[in-house]
């Protein structure tokens, strides 16, 4: 988290610690912060964490974003 560019996070609660604050540690050191997560699907569990938030499923939006990046 400390060293990368965009940090996703995917399919959580984000309510277990040490591993909930990470998209904040990752923001903190200047990374885009991504939450997947169709439960959460106006993002406000955790609206200080994320740059981006999408309230969808990983198997629709993971392959769009694959696609997107490789192609």
């Amino acid at each position: 988290a400390k060293s990368c560019d965009v940090f996703l996070t995917i399919g959580t609660s984000a309510m277990v610690a040490p591993a909930a604050y990470l998209p904040a540690y990752a923001r903190r050191f200047g990374a885009k912060s991504i939450t997947i997560n169709p439960e959460n699907k106006d993002g406000t569990l955790e609206p200080e964490m994320n740059n981006i938030f999408i309230g969808d499923k990983a198997g629709v939006v993971l392959p769009r974003i694959v696609e997107d990046v490789w192609t």
